[in-house]
Parts: C-alpha cells; sequence; structure tokens
C-alpha cells in the first residue's frame, strides 16, 4: 500500500560503475514498504538512486537503494519511481 507524502527529499544517483554522483533534491509523492515515487527538476539520468529522507527525523542519515521502474517528464517536473532494493 502506498501512502501519500509531499516530503523533501534528496536522491544521489548510482552510475553504472557504482560512482555516486552528486544529489539531486527531490520532492516525495508517495511512499511504501517496498518503493516510492518522487519527482526532481530534471531527469535522474541513472537506472539507481540512493534515496535520502533528511527532512524525516526517524531516518535522517540514512539513504535506501532503489532501482527506478520509471522516469519521465510531467509537466514542469520529472517523476520517477522505484522499488527499495533490501535484498542485497
Amino acid at each position: 500500500v502506498r501512502v501519500p507524502a509531499a516530503f523533501a527529499m534528496e536522491v544521489y544517483p548510482v552510475s553504472g560503475v557504482g560512482e555516486v554522483l552528486p544529489a539531486l533534491a527531490a520532492k516525495c509523492r508517495d511512499v511504501s514498504a517496498g518503493g516510492i515515487c518522487f519527482e526532481t527538476a530534471e531527469p535522474v539520468p541513472t537506472s539507481y538512486v540512493y534515496a535520502a529522507f533528511a527532512g524525516v527525523r526517524a531516518v535522517a542519515g540514512w539513504a535506501i537503494l532503489t532501482k527506478l521502474v520509471r522516469n519521465r517528464p510531467e509537466g514542469q517536473a520529472h517523476v520517477a519511481g522505484g522499488r527499495f532494493r533490501t535484498d542485497l
């Protein structure tokens, strides 16, 4: 079950060779135990990101690896959604 959410977050794109790229500011749209949907001002350039929730006190300082399953423009924003990779 996805829960609507509208908090600020950051996503750190991960290159194909495992390099973590500079963070992109993002806004969460919804979240569940298995994944997340968020929007950014520019497209996310990779298939994997670390999603970080600095404004959420319970998880501040942590990031979770997320495999993007969609990444598309929507009006002025770019919307991405993915599944958390907790199996690694």
